[in-house]
């Protein structure tokens, strides 16, 4: 590995380490992205490099280049290969499997590749957090692992795709769906807030 994408993967890493120690510090743990007690001792000592206007500038460049991305995915990969395969657009199951076949690319290829664009942006413009004493044997492996956890989302969210979807559709479905529509409006806001102190607060503390 260069010392080039060494330094972009510790960039990267730092950043993911941060957002999982937020979630850490408040006992939250996402199904099939858990770790171990090292290794949330090893994402703390990552991120501690971070500030929080690195991370909010990070999250908000990131956000960028996937959302060009999964449109790219989207809209010049599942789109036109659901039109390939099913001209008539008559088969539910093709436009279902398209539709899932991009999410899972978008989800287990276009996050992490968004993340490593951002992190050579910000190596370019010279503004990468600073360097923390973790091995770059320990960056390797949380890297690898974390890899591993976003195609695994990925796979799960595009076949879970076709079933959501349908489920939405009936009334029983659209009102659940809004529902959750709006308990995720009306709570962003403080989770927001509380992530913000949450770090503000980190930031104070002495190591």
């Amino acid at each position: 590995m260069s010392e080039g994408v060494s330094s972009s993967v510790r960039i990267l890493m730092q950043h993911w380490a941060y957002n999982m120690t937020l979630w850490h510090n408040f006992g939250v743990s996402y199904p099939g992205f858990g770790y171990s007690e090292e290794e949330k001792q090893q994402l703390g000592a990552l991120a501690k490099g971070v500030s929080l206007s690195g991370f909010l500038g990070f999250g908000s460049l990131n956000t960028l280049y996937f959302l060009g991305l999964a449109g790219f995915v989207m809209g010049y990969g599942a789109m036109p290969l659901a039109f390939l395969l099913d001209p008539s657009h008559q088969s539910a199951g093709v436009f279902f499997g398209c539709l899932g076949l991009g999410l899972a690319v978008g989800i287990g290829l276009g996050i992490p590749t968004a993340m490593t664009l951002t992190a050579l942006t910000l190596r370019l413009i010279g503004d990468p957090p600073k360097q923390t004493e973790v091995s770059d044997e320990v960056v390797a492996k949380l890297a690898q692992k974390m890899g591993k956890q976003l195609v695994r989302a990925g796979v799960v969210a595009g076949v879970l795709v076709g079933p959501w979807v349908l489920f939405g559709m009936t009334q029983v479905g659209a009102q659940v769906m809004e529902l959750l529509r709006r308990v995720v409006v009306t709570l962003s806001p403080f989770v927001l807030v509380i992530l913000v102190l949450s770090a503000l607060l980190r930031g104070t503390k002495k190591y």
